[in-house]
This record gives structure tokens, sequence and C-alpha cells, in this order.
């Protein structure tokens, strides 16, 4: 009969050392230099003598005033620039809506309509007006390329 052998692993004492060696090995940090006492603080140049303080509060608290005055002004910036890109997209529905007005008195359109569609107009109107925008007569008129777009 034939004896079964069952195949475990087995270690050997040469892989115990070679498992066990990095943790069994002391940990050597590199020791640093001690760095002498004076060296640790540098004194400020000779050329520069050291600046008193409330003369470094009173900097401070001016780059803050003109950080906080700087970033107010961006903030108007902002709003400017959103409100004009909004008054330039609509000024094409003021242009659609004269037209509408106009080919409704032509069309004969219904009175109660076109006085509804008229309404809706001005109303438009004092918007984009409150928003600074003006009217510019430019029809026989030469052309001025600062007022006018071709």
């Amino acid at each position: 009969m034939t004896k079964k052998h069952s195949h475990s692993k087995h270690e050997t004492p040469a892989d115990e050392k070679n498992t066990r060696a990095p943790a069994e090995e002391p940990a050597t940090a590199p020791e640093a230099e001690p760095v002498p006492a004076a060296a640790e603080k540098a004194p400020p140049p000779a050329s520069e003598p050291p600046e008193p303080l409330p003369h470094q509060l009173l900097r401070l608290q001016a780059d803050f005033e003109n950080y906080r005055k700087r970033m107010a002004r961006e903030k108007q910036d902002w709003i400017a620039f959103a409100s004009e890109k909004l008054v330039l997209d609509l000024l094409p529905v003021l242009d659609h809506f004269e037209l509408g007005l106009a080919d409704s008195a032509r069309n004969g359109t219904p009175a109660a309509f076109t006085e509804g569609f008229q309404l809706i107009y001005n109303q438009l109107r004092a918007v984009l007006e409150k928003a600074g925008v003006q009217v510019i007569e430019a029809e026989g008129q030469p052309f001025d390329p600062n007022r006018h777009e071709a």
C-alpha cells in the first residue's frame, strides 16, 4: 500500500530568517546634526532696520482696506457685465416687438390685441431705459462708427 503524503508547505530555517530579518533589524534614522541657536533665528539684514509694530499694523490695515475696495469694484464690474449681456440679448426682442406693432397696424389686427402688444412693448422699453439703454436716432443721419453698428 502506498502512503499518501500531504503536501503542506514547510518553512525552512532559512525562510524564517528571510521573513524575520526586516522586522528584527533596528530602524536607524539619520541623525540630524544639532543646529546652533544663533542659526535658528537669523537677524534682519543690517541695511533694513526692523519696522515698528504699529507701522506693520497700519500697513496691514491699509492692505486689507485696498483688498476690500478691489473686491467691491470687481463685484460691480461683474454685475455690470452680466446686465450688459442681458440687455444685448433683449435688444433683438425689442426690435421684433416694433416690427410686430408696425405689421399689426397694417394688417388690421384687432385693436385689443394691438393694444396688449403695445403695453408689453412699453414695459420692455421702460425696463431697458431703467438699465441705461437709450434710443439712438440713426435714420437719415450719416454713419458714425462710434455710435452706430454696421
